[in-house]
């Protein structure tokens, strides 16, 4: 879970072509866990979510070999296509 107040921290992480390659699986992981907020899920936190993680997903998947993290970057993006929340 990741406070919902980082997602455009994450986002600029992500996007960042000084990201260290042994820090996308914690990049990757805090763009695809949903907010944590005092009161449970939050539509308003969940969209900040699914907006960075699309604003970040062309750099992820460049920089990203790892199956099971490219796996995990689609999959989160296949479930929000699918209007899941929380993915």
């Amino acid at each position: 879970m990741v406070k919902a107040c980082t997602y455009p921290l994450w986002r600029e992480l992500a996007m960042s072509e000084d990201l260290p390659k042994e820090a996308l699986k914690t990049v990757i992981g805090a763009l695809c866990a949903p907010a944590a907020t005092p009161h449970g899920f939050d539509a308003q936190a969940d969209r900040w979510r699914e907006e960075a993680l699309k604003t970040a997903m062309p750099a992820l998947l460049a920089r990203t070999s790892a199956k099971r993290l490219r796996s995990q970057l689609l999959g989160a993006r296949r479930r929000e296509d699918a209007g899941c929340p929380g993915s």
